[in-house]
Parts: C-alpha cells; sequence; structure tokens
C-alpha cells in the first residue's frame, strides 16, 4: 500500500542502507510495507525541521507500540503533504490515524490502559495531527481527553508523567494547560516603535519587548555559529510568550475601546509571526488558520471603528505577516487588499517599501527574508 497513491508519488521509496534508510528488517509494532518504510525514510532524510523532531523527539516513544505507531506514520505522512505543499486529505494518513483513534478507544475503556503512556502520547500524537489539518473541534476533543489523563496520573506535576513524556506535554502546554514562566535574555536594541505607539505601561509593550528579547538572542547565537533552531528554544523562549498572549484575550464580547481593539489585533498578529518561527524550530502541529480568522473578524467588526492612522507601522506589520501565513488560503485575498490599502496611505509605493517598513518593526532575517522573497514572487507572478 503506498502512502501516496495518484498524482502524489514518492521519488524513490527505495533508498540504500547508510544513506538514512532504516534497515527494513528492524523489529517494528506493526508489519510494514514498503511505503510505510518510505515512510521512516523521510524521517531520517527530510530536511524540515520537523523531520529532525519527528526522528529525535517522537519516534523513540511511539515505536513502542502499533497504535502510538500508526499515529506516528499518519504523522509523518501528514508532514510530507505539508512540507510538499500537498492536499492533506491522503487515504494512507487517514487509515493510519484511524487505526490508532481505535486503539486508543479500547485503551480508555480498561481501567488499567485508560491512564498509559499509550493513551497520553496517542492523545497529544492526535492534537499534533488536528493542528496541522485545522480541524479545531478534534483538537479541542482531544485537549479534553488530555487533561483528563493527565489527571489520572496525579496532574502536570504529578509523579506519573515520567521523563520520556516530559517534553511532550510541555509542548501541549501552549495550548491551554498550566505553564512555567521562564528567564528571558535582557538586550538593548535602539528601535522599539511599540513604545512609540502604545500608552506607557500598556500590557502588550512587554510582549514586544519579550518577542525582541528572543530574537536578539537567537541573532546572537547565530553569530556565534550555536543554533537557536530547536524545539527547545520553542519550549524555552517562544512558548511563555504564547502564555502571556492567552492571558491577555479580551473576553468581552463587544470592545469600545480604542487601545483595547489595538491590543487585541496585536495579540492575534503575534502569533502570525511566531508561526514560520516555531516551524523553523521543528515544532510540530503549528497552524495560524484559527487567528488568521480571528483577525480578519476582529479587524472587520471592531478594527474597522476606529482611526489606524497612529498604529500605521504597526498595521502594516501586524497584516504583512498575515499575508506570509495566509498564502494559498481564502482569507490571502483580504490581507493582500487591506494591506495595498494601509501602504498607500504610508506612502509606500511596492512591496519591498512595504517589507522595509516591516522590518523596522519585528523582523527575523534568515526566516523572514526567504518567505518574504518566496511571497513577492508569487506576488508578481500573480499580477503578470
Amino acid at each position: 500500500m503506498d502512502p501516496f497513491p495518484g498524482t502524489i508519488v514518492p521519488i524513490s521509496p527505495i533508498t540504500p542502507l547508510g544513506a538514512g534508510r532504516i534497515d527494513p528488517f528492524t523489529n517494528y509494532p506493526i508489519k510494514m510495507n514498503r511505503g510505510e518504510q518510505w515512510l521512516i525514510d523521510q524521517v531520517n532524510t527530510g530536511q524540515d525541521p520537523t523531520f529532525r523532531t519527528l526522528r529525535e523527539r517522537w519516534l523513540p516513544v511511539m515505536i513502542k507500540g502499533p497504535a502510538t505507531f500508526h499515529q506516528f506514520l499518519a504523522n509523518v505522512s501528514l508532514n510530507v503533504l505539508r512540507v510538499r505543499g500537498e492536499n492533506l486529505d491522503n487515504a494512507v494518513t487517514v487509515a493510519h490515524h484511524s487505526l490508532a483513534i481505535r486503539s486508543v478507544n479500547q485503551k480508555l475503556s480498561d481501567l488499567v490502559l485508560k491512564a498509559s503512556d499509550d493513551v497520553l502520547l496517542g492523545i497529544l500524537s492526535f492534537r499534533c495531527y488536528n493542528l496541522v489539518k485545522g480541524d479545531f473541534d478534534a483538537n479541542s476533543v482531544h485537549l479534553e481527553g488530555l487533561n483528563n489523563v493527565v489527571e489520572l496520573r496525579g496532574g502536570y506535576n504529578g509523579a506519573g508523567i515520567t521523563p520520556m513524556l516530559t517534553f511532550d506535554i510541555t509542548q501541549e502546554q501552549q495550548f491551554g494547560s498550566p505553564s512555567t514562566t521562564l528567564p528571558y535574555l535582557t538586550t538593548s536594541t535602539p528601535a522599539r516603535p511599540w513604545n512609540d505607539i502604545f500608552p506607557v505601561g500598556h500590557p502588550i509593550i512587554d510582549t514586544f519587548e519579550n518577542l525582541n528579547s528572543v530574537i536578539q538572542l537567537a541573532a546572537s547565537k547565530a553569530t556565534q555559529d550555536k543554533s537557536w533552531k530547536v524545539v527547545n528554544f520553542v519550549i524555552r523562549r517562544l512558548y511563555p510568550i504564547v502564555h502571556k498572549l492567552m492571558s491577555l484575550k479580551i473576553e468581552d464580547a463587544i470592545i469600545n475601546d480604542y487601545w483595547a481593539i489595538v491590543q487585541d489585533a496585536s495579540r492575534l498578529a503575534i502569533f502570525f509571526f511566531l508561526g514560520e518561527l516555531r516551524r523553523q524550530c521543528g515544532a510540530l502541529g503549528v497552524s495560524t488558520t484559527l487567528f488568521l480568522s480571528k483577525f480578519k473578524n476582529h479587524m472587520m467588526d471592531f478594527g474597522a471603528t476606529i482611526d489606524w492612522q497612529p498604529c500605521h507601522p504597526l498595521l502594516l506589520w501586524m497584516l504583512f505577516f498575515g499575508i506570509l501565513e495566509s498564502w494559498g488560503l481564502p482569507e490571502q485575498d483580504w490581507y493582500f487588499e487591506t494591506i495595498v490599502s494601509v501602504a498607500k496611505a504610508m506612502e509606500l509605493g511596492s512591496w519591498d517599501a512595504i517589507v522595509q517598513e516591516v522590518k523596522g518593526f519585528l523582523w527575523v532575517e534568515d526566516i523572514h527574508d526567504v518567505k518574504a522573497a518566496v511571497v513577492r514572487q508569487l506576488l508578481m507572478a500573480k499580477s503578470s
């Protein structure tokens, strides 16, 4: 059974041993066919940072049982499709996911097995799968299940959480579980435009300061030839920012305060900004689709009621990263049309001028330069 039927065909499903392929005679918890062995090959040879995370963090624990291994294969298959920019609806991906769901559900009905490592890891990996697919309803169901299993094991800090699960649960904390505040690097940079935009002491300022600190740390590591694009960077430096953003959410159904409107737009846009950083560090299950939709709705419902002129540099920055994240999605045209309008108001006459202006706010060169260049080419192709 080939994991990529039809038009999605692997270049070479047979790779010589020693070139990254796992020995086909290795003991697996399921009977492996050529297509499934090819998926494991991708884990070992894939250049996208997420394959490193799958290889180093997930494979050692997911290979221990059929349920978790089926879901591991589903996530690998889904990740290959994501990296290729292909349709995420794939028969074999769904088949492995369904087998894993069935197995975990059976264990949940067993008084002994329902709090096992297999169940906990299975639910963790289900959430990665659902986030990539954009199935937020299923994701919420699995979050509830995750919390229930963790409570059975004594809570997030309980003795029932073994060391091998610490990393995986820490990843999940970005989606609503308790977090630990971690220290940030203190740096000094001349340009902090957010201080010129927001009133003194506004709570969102600290978030921008923390983001700036993280970017400076990454730059410092890069100049010393030290790797910062690793999952631990996400956990230690970016996830605390994510938790802060969640705490800044305004729950009121109607927002009529100027700075509250700007704050909530900023909060949602920072999720755009963090999206590619998290992916490049190898974080799994990174999706900004929900935030893109929420930002658009927020701007149409509340953002349209205020004068953005004092905040134009911020608004341009938010819309720019909205374009980077929304390209190819239904929201793409709205972000493009809106940023063109703002750019005209700021007398910016080209994409390059927009990029230069955005770089003066917050920017990570070796990540955003590349993606901005790709979008530039796509825009040129779109207009020709």
